[in-house]
């Protein structure tokens, strides 16, 4: 790690106490705003969740609040609402939505970038889900939540890094230094950080069992999270989304990653073809929605 760098990763670790503002996915304030008084508002609240990882890391937080100490730690939206009650859910997934739609960007690269980001977030917490029946896990609802948030910490670096390029903030404590803040090095930092920053996010809510390891080793190789199947399989997930975006050089090594952790959960190279097939159709269908905002 560079100095530059370390300067950059305090300023992104000290931002964690003062909160960044994420918007959510703008389908989900709508969607809310739609089905608002359903007849199955429990269905409704898990079913507005899964559609943005800010709602979920919202809910998830709400649910593992300090005053919830010592107690076992809530890791899905109907664990949340067990112990929270549905109508505290409800209002925490209701000022999420209607506190952080203000902050989404209204067009250019930003937006982009945030339709990126929801894309894979849901389709890999689809994907995700259809592994772990395949492959008969039954914790499914931990690998849904663990798809939508594996890359929380990109999310929180890009905010982050756009907060500082606005203030025009120098780091690096040398006036004579010049550092500009570019898509590159946000790109180069999210490559970098994004897996322990996610985990540290995750941490400062409380989280720290098992979605935090997705969080943290998705990237991990294969025998180290060899014994962490929950891991494992929104790694896959990943894979099988990645490799639907990605440019052609980068294919055979996503190739290889997806091989792998295939083999290591016993999916044959059929199955993990008529999964990619099923992403494409979801990703056709994510892309649809986000594209009419």
């Amino acid at each position: 790690m560079s100095k530059d760098q370390f300067s950059i990763h305090n300023f992104l670790l000290q931002k964690m106490d003062g909160g960044i503002s994420i918007p959510p996915l703008p389908d989900a304030v709508a969607y809310i705003h739609r089905k608002h008084g359903t007849k199955e508002p429990v269905k409704f609240i898990e079913s507005t969740v899964y559609r943005d990882p800010m709602v979920a890391l919202a809910v998830l937080k709400a649910a593992n609040d300090d005053i919830f100490q010592g107690l076992t730690e809530i890791d899905s939206i109907s664990g949340a609402i067990n112990r929270l009650g549905f109508e505290t859910v409800e209002e925490v997934v209701v000022k999420t939505l209607e506190e952080s739609k203000a902050h989404l960007p209204k067009s250019g690269k930003n937006l982009d970038f945030f339709k990126k980001f929801w894309s894979h977030a849901i389709a890999t917490s689809l994907c995700a889900g259809k592994i772990a029946q395949v492959v008969h896990y039954r914790d499914d609802k931990l690998v849904r939540i663990g798809g939508l948030l594996h890359d929380i910490g990109t999310l929180y670096i890009h905010e982050a890094m756009l907060e500082l390029k606005k203030k025009h903030l120098n780091l690096t404590k040398n006036p004579k230094v010049t550092f500009k803040v570019n898509d590159n090095l946000i790109h180069e930092l999210a490559y970098e950080f994004h897996t322990t920053l996610g985990e540290k996010l995750l941490s400062s809510m409380n989280i720290t069992g098992k979605l935090s390891e997705i969080v943290a080793l998705h990237h991990a190789s294969n025998d180290i999270i060899a014994e962490k199947p929950h891991v494992q399989i929104v790694a896959l997930a990943n894979y099988i989304c990645y490799s639907i975006e990605i440019v052609p050089e980068h294919a055979e090594k996503v190739r290889v990653e997806t091989d792998d952790f295939a083999d290591a959960l016993g999916i044959s190279t059929i199955k993990i073809a008529a999964l990619e097939e099923e992403v494409i159709s979801l990703q056709k269908e994510i892309d649809i929605v986000l594209s009419s905002k």
